[in-house]
């Protein structure tokens, strides 16, 4: 488990300056406004002209940069793969803080809901590429049968050591940080 920073604002300057390399669609450079008044260069041929819209274009920005995008509806795809998991654990530590910020102090009655239910639900769409760049605390599934397969049924596996041990429950999805956030402010708001 990863152990959050003490200083409370450290996430939120990281959602806020820090930069990733991402590419989005060429059609997204742009916004709706500025694409129906000027339009784009035609090469004559619609196809073409399609193709080119939804090449990728690099550019970077910040973890607000790629919320604003998420909430537009926007495909983004990391250049380094490596990074959704900064990006991740950044927003659930930017919530973590949230959480425990109202916890602690009784005199918190309100929060910015949309702005962290909008970092819960990109952390939920991001959640299972963020956990396949995480290093593995055991073995796969897959690495282990692989494993059953190449060394005839043995293995070092303390799993396969002892059958009435039941298997490792599989963690859920990104914790509902959410659903505590609004608890706790319900609880002081009646």
């Amino acid at each position: 488990m990863r152990h959050f920073n003490r200083d409370p604002n450290a996430a939120q300057r990281k959602i806020f300056n820090q930069n990733f390399l991402y590419s989005i669609p060429a059609l997204y450079r742009y916004s709706d406004r500025y694409n129906a008044e000027v339009g784009h260069i035609s090469t004559g041929d619609r196809r073409e002209d399609e193709k080119l819209m939804n090449e990728p274009v690099h550019i970077g920005g910040t973890i607000a940069d790629l919320l604003k995008l998420f909430n537009d509806g926007v495909p983004v795809t990391f250049r380094y793969p490596k990074d959704i998991t900064e990006v991740y654990e950044t927003l659930q530590e930017h919530l973590n803080n949230w959480v425990e910020y109202i916890d602690r102090d009784p005199n918190v009655k309100n929060a910015p809901i949309e702005s962290l239910q909008l970092m819960q639900e990109y952390m939920d769409a991001i959640y299972h590429q963020a956990k396949g760049f995480q290093p593995a605390s055991s073995q796969g599934a897959k690495l282990e049968a692989r494993n059953r397969m190449l060394f005839g049924g043995l293995s070092r596996s303390p799993q396969e050591a002892k059958p009435d041990t039941p298997a490792p429950v599989e963690q859920p999805r990104a914790p509902a940080l959410m659903d505590r956030l609004n608890r706790l402010l319900e609880s002081r708001n009646r």
